[in-house]
């Protein structure tokens, strides 16, 4: 986006796709996203940016809207080489209550999942970037409208915020198998898709996160009446005091 003249031409050349996606260009946490359905719904939100909070249009882009899943890719390379990589889908998010975007890069509950689409996109992806590439990639995609998963972001050299459920859930711990690569230490690892599906991670603001499977979603869960009978009989009782 270099002008606000621009935005009418910009809608017209994504034409058959609404709304569009309108976000500044930099930054985590979808910063100044917005789905926008008309070329004023977005003048008028860059322009609210620039003047109260001095974000200059130039920061901004429109794009296609991705409706669909999201996913978060982590993996390990070695001289060009895949080593590890795993998936997982983000299902609700921390912290969008007071944003109108309603989504963001930190997942409050995440799973696991088997998607060899969403890894053959990224190695692909990541191998364009260099022939020898060497180190840890963090990747998100949102799928589009027709279920193609498409690249949103690609971080290279740092873990992601949800590490935890690549570390703990699996066959191989990805810090710890990162450490061994770059101390030269050989990793014995077969299948380089380590996709263990239907591990759940649930993260607060204040506390630690909390991984469990999806067999032990009933887990402590008690059905209405356990545990209420001391609670009817003390009313009934009540009742026939009156």
């Amino acid at each position: 986006m270099k002008d606000l003249r621009h935005i009418t031409k910009i809608f017209q050349e994504l034409r058959g796709s609404r709304p569009l996606w309108c976000r500044v260009r930099d930054g985590a946490g979808a910063l100044g996203a917005l789905p926008v359905r008309t070329p004023e719904q977005a003048r008028s939100w860059i322009r609210y940016w620039k003047e109260m909070r001095g974000v200059p249009v130039s920061s901004f882009m429109l794009s296609e809207y991705l409706p669909g899943r999201d996913f978060g890719c982590q993996s390990l390379w070695k001289d060009g080489e895949l080593v590890l990589i795993k998936t997982y889908e983000r299902l609700s998010y921390l912290g969008t209550g007071s944003q109108p975007a309603q989504v963001s890069s930190v997942a409050a509950l995440a799973k696991t999942v088997f998607e060899p689409k969403v890894v053959d996109t990224c190695t692909r992806a990541i191998r364009l970037l260099d022939a020898k590439v060497s180190g840890v990639f963090s990747v998100d995609l949102k799928e589009n409208a027709r279920g193609v998963p498409c690249i949103t972001e690609i971080n290279a050299g740092r873990f992601s915020s949800a590490t935890n459920i690549f570390d703990l859930v699996g066959k191989h711990n990805m810090a710890a198998s990162f450490v061994r690569l770059a101390k030269g230490v050989p990793v014995d690892i077969e299948n380089t898709y380590d996709a263990a599906p239907d591990w759940y991670m649930l993260r607060g603001i204040d506390g630690a996160p909390c991984i469990f499977h999806a067999s032990e979603f009933s887990d402590n869960i008690r059905k209405p009446w356990q545990g209420a009978g001391p609670r009817r009989g003390r009313l009934q009782a009540t009742a026939r005091g009156k």
